[in-house]
């Protein structure tokens, strides 16, 4: 259930999290970037995805809910990393961005998700408690993990106040210049926020 919603979720948004742009050293992406609440493909939950971006340094949150207004939490991932940028990409005016994670994270935000996080053993974890976060850096979350030192290379592109990465970005311990997108994902854009 939750391996749908991190893959379409917290994937591009980790991947977007360390971008910039070769003229500008990655200033382009300094600033808060968030997602509109969307609900999850063949799930009961909605979610959006914030980025924070200082000097190539990234903090991303993916938070999930139980309303599609997105005001009832039901857990939150955290992760952090640091990016480096390249040169241009193949894709019409994008960037290369790659990306190392330092941390991944998750915290259950009510008993009522610690208690189905413990019933499926979200990230092989079965003694989730309520507004606790735990490491899963290295767990496999439902099919998605971030590997110890993973790493990810990517492109993006800043237009104005949105921003979009590559699409079908992958992470891995050791990822191949052939994983790298090769065109921008037209379907999921984050805005500028605060500005």
């Amino acid at each position: 259930m939750k391996t749908a919603i991190l893959k379409w979720m917290i994937l591009p948004s980790v991947l977007l999290a360390g971008c910039g742009n070769g003229t500008t050293g990655g200033n382009d992406l300094d600033g808060t970037w968030e997602t509109p609440c969307v609900a999850l493909p063949m799930q009961q939950l909605y979610a959006k995805t914030r980025l924070v971006y200082s000097s190539l340094s990234l903090t991303g949150t993916f938070s999930d809910y139980a309303d599609a207004a997105c005001t009832k939490g039901m857990g939150v991932s955290t992760w952090t990393g640091t990016a480096t940028v390249g040169g241009p990409a193949a894709a019409a005016a994008a960037t290369q961005l790659d990306l190392t994670f330092d941390t991944y994270k998750y915290e259950p935000l009510s008993d009522q998700a610690a208690a189905v996080n413990n019933m499926y053993k979200y990230c092989g974890i079965s003694d989730w408690t309520a507004k606790v976060e735990k490491d899963v850096l290295d767990h496999p979350c439902n099919g998605f993990a971030i590997p110890t030192a993973g790493k990810s290379l990517d492109i993006y592109k800043v237009e104005g106040s949105s921003l979009k990465f590559g699409k079908g970005a992958k992470i891995s311990a050791a990822p191949a210049e052939s994983d790298r997108p090769t065109v921008l994902d037209d379907t999921r854009a984050f805005n500028r926020v605060g500005q």
